[in-house]
């Protein structure tokens, strides 16, 4: 029986960290072929996993081009099992399902929620947008072999919509990824936002914050890149990391006291579990979280933070300030948020759920 595993995705890179380091590499590990089909500079293998490279980078006016490319990478490869990870391949999928292929779903996040967000989509195309969305999404329940969902309330919400063999596979952190970080105490007064930034994330709540932060001796450091809505005026006032790769980002934030995540209340971030917050509890961080969502009920449940309104930017400084300003403190909240990571929220325990839903999927008795 054929054990080869066909993940495919136009948008994220081949070593997106979902796609790769996760699901991929975890597959590859427990014996099946495992291949990545996506943007990557050259086609490789990689901790077993095998990569077919497509273009990098393209204009979203060429993305047929990169589908074409894509399709014909999937028909060469006839695997098991054609794992997609965006709902613009949904169409793709139907294709090969109606060609006795199985497929899988992979929904990163709430698409129909977001793509009605989207600013480089016109205004008065996001709704039909997400309807299509929807649509396709629907569609996919029909023929999909099986759905892979991030949070139980997307579990609970495809369920509801008619998706069958739905798997609940949680974007957590992997436990080697992090060795036990040092004492809190011992780390300079910096607070750390891991990520890309945007208006719904809290860009300006962090620019303001980190303006009058500085002026105290506390810096705010963004690891990620600047995002293109940032004010230059205020840009100088955050220190800006840029990018680091997956295996850097434990160092990165073991250099932080602070984690913080200023999420404004948006329908996306009012469902989503935030993965910076659970890496922030790997690396042993108290968290400054907006109440949203995840975030604030997992603050509060583990007693390993503050938990402050969205837009109150002063509640979030002074938040900051007490950590930024208290070792042990700090260092108490970030032994607690650290252990229930442990406890909780490590990959090594979602990938043994997520190998055997697999395995039962390939073997046909799903």
């Amino acid at each position: 029986m054929s054990r080869r595993v066909v993940m495919l995705t136009s948008v994220h890179p081949a070593t997106d960290v979902r796609i790769f380091h996760k699901e991929a590499r975890s597959l590859a590990a427990h014996g099946f072929e495992t291949w990545v089909v996506g943007p990557h500079w050259r086609h490789e293998t990689i901790e077993g996993v095998h990569i077919r490279a497509l273009p990098e980078w393209m204009p979203r006016a060429a993305r047929p081009a990169q589908w074409a490319r894509l399709w014909r990478h999937a028909l060469d490869l006839r695997p098991a099992v054609f794992h997609l990870h965006d709902p613009e391949l949904l169409p793709l999928g139907a294709t090969l399902a109606a060609a006795g292929q199985r497929v899988v779903y992979d929904a990163h996040e709430f698409y129909a929620v977001e793509v009605a967000r989207r600013e480089w989509l016109p205004r008065g195309t996001r709704r039909l947008a997400a309807a299509g969305v929807v649509a396709a999404e629907q569609a996919a329940f029909r023929y999909a072999a099986g759905v892979v969902t991030v949070t139980p309330a997307m579990a609970r919400w495809f369920r509801g919509r008619g998706a069958c063999n739905v798997a609940l596979v949680r974007n957590l952190p992997r436990l080697a990824d992090y060795p036990v970080p040092a004492h809190n105490t011992e780390r300079p007064p910096r607070v750390v936002y891991l990520g890309t930034l945007s208006s719904d994330r809290g860009l300006a709540v962090i620019e303001e914050a980190a303006t009058r932060l500085a002026a105290e001796g506390i810096e705010v450091e963004v690891v990620g890149p600047i995002p293109e809505g940032a004010r230059p005026a205020r840009v100088g006032a955050v220190k800006w990391r840029g990018r680091v790769p997956p295996w850097e980002v434990a160092a990165a934030l073991g250099q932080a006291a602070v984690g913080w995540v200023p999420w404004q209340p948006t329908p996306n971030n009012a469902l989503a579990l935030p993965t910076k917050l659970l890496e922030y509890m790997a690396a042993g961080l108290p968290v400054v979280v907006s109440d949203v969502g995840e975030l604030g009920s997992i603050v509060r449940a583990e007693g390993c933070g503050a938990v402050v309104p969205p837009a109150d930017v002063a509640a979030h400084m002074a938040a900051l300030r007490e950590l930024a300003r208290d070792p042990q403190r700090r260092s108490a909240l970030g032994a607690r948020a650290r252990q229930a990571f442990e406890r909780g929220y490590v990959w090594e325990r979602e990938e043994e759920r997520f190998v055997q839903w697999y395995g039962e999927l390939v073997e046909g008795s799903a």
